[in-house]
């Protein structure tokens, strides 16, 4: 009934100096009685022992699993049931339940060659599962009998099986700390043709397939072009017409596919009619061959720059056929921008405000065909 927890709590108990006062009184006062003849010698050890053993439980917390089936409320209430107890009283009897099922301390010492008894003392519990010695079935106590354990053997293959051991096949299991095995049904959205995510990550596969297809049918010579940096930009070498150029947002990885929009993302539409949002791959940090990371893709499309003004730009992007293309016949060393809108707040230049100080100065110097200002007298 008492774990190694509830001794180490007693250690530290706020009330534990009270309950061993009150046990020190008692034990003195039932001496004084016996010697005086006043009580019997049975009788004052047996209130003696029930005091301890409802003193010991209640600071447990286990006074319903005492054969008295009861919570104290205090020390002081325990203490007062001695002296009940001690002047000829009676001990609470048990309930008719706890007669019946409580196995885990004896009624009487008789009881102490019940198996059942035994079985529990020696660590085994209805509803917790075993193993058995050669490690196969797993094994659930459902109740102790008269004369056997009545256990079920769990097989989620077979079902499972009730049956019968006898207390001295006990010594042959094991406790069991893993869950029992059963059979699971599986949710209709966790199959993978009705999955919403595994779905996501199909129509991602199918929109890289695709882009990469349409890249290699466009791949140029790199002698086309030129790579500048600091900002990035992509020139062109020699002379294009107009849509002769073809340029798709190829990504260097499915997870810069997106079903939603996110910031600095781009909208394709695939052969399918699916829209797939493409974020920017990554780009290299420096002129440095050594900052291109083995995962780093290269892709034209990602090197044309931007421009808010639309007789600058000599590139369109239609998202509707994820394709970019010249609107202009480009000749050597035309550098490539596509036109972006910008916000209205982007838009605003920055106001330099003249110097009130150049401004003095400029009042106090001669203009052509005027005279100097004369200076106000103070």
């Amino acid at each position: 009934m008492l774990t190694k927890t509830d001794i180490a709590v007693f250690s530290k108990h706020k009330s534990l100096d009270a309950a061993e006062q009150i046990l020190k009184d008692a034990w003195v006062n039932m001496h004084e009685k016996i010697d005086s003849g006043a009580v019997e010698t049975s009788v004052g050890f047996e209130s003696w022992g029930r005091l301890a053993t409802r003193c010991v439980l209640h600071l447990a917390k286990k006074g319903k699993l005492g054969l008295e089936k009861k919570d104290y409320t205090s020390l002081a209430d325990i203490a007062d049931m001695f002296h009940t107890d001690l002047a000829g009283g009676k001990q609470a009897a048990p309930s008719a339940s706890a007669k019946a099922d409580d196995i885990s301390m004896p009624a009487s010492i008789e009881d102490t060659s019940s198996p059942a008894f035994i079985a529990c003392k020696q660590g085994f519990k209805a509803g917790n599962l075993y193993k058995s010695a050669q490690g196969k079935d797993i094994i659930r106590i459902d109740e102790f009998a008269q004369e056997s354990v009545k256990v079920t053997v769990l097989n989620a293959l077979l079902g499972d099986t009730k049956g019968l051991l006898g207390y001295s096949q006990l010594k042959d299991l094991r406790e069991f700390a893993g869950k029992a095995p059963c059979t699971i049904e599986v949710p209709t959205t966790c199959w993978p043709e009705k999955n919403q995510h595994i779905m996501d990550e199909v129509k991602k596969a199918k929109a890289f397939s695709e882009l990469y297809d349409n890249y290699c049918k466009e791949a140029y010579d790199a002698k086309k072009f030129k790579l500048i940096m600091y900002p990035n930009q992509l020139a062109v070498t020699e002379a294009f017409k107009v849509r002769e150029l073809k340029f798709y947002p190829l990504p260097d990885s499915l997870s810069k596919i997106s079903g939603t929009t996110s910031t600095g993302s781009i909208m394709c539409t695939l052969s399918s009619g699916d829209t797939v949002y493409i974020s920017k791959p990554a780009m290299p940090k420096s002129s440095d061959k050594a900052d291109w990371g083995k995962s780093m893709s290269m892709s034209y499309f990602w090197w044309v720059g931007s421009t808010d003004e639309q007789n600058d730009a000599n590139m369109d992007y239609n998202p509707k056929t994820g394709v970019m293309t010249n609107r202009k016949a480009l000749k050597k060393d035309d550098i490539l921008k596509v036109y972006v809108e910008r916000k209205a707040d982007e838009k605003k230049r920055l106001a330099i405000k003249p110097d009130p100080g150049d401004k003095a100065e400029d009042k106090d110097q001669k203009q052509p065909g005027q005279s100097p200002q004369k200076k106000a007298r103070k």
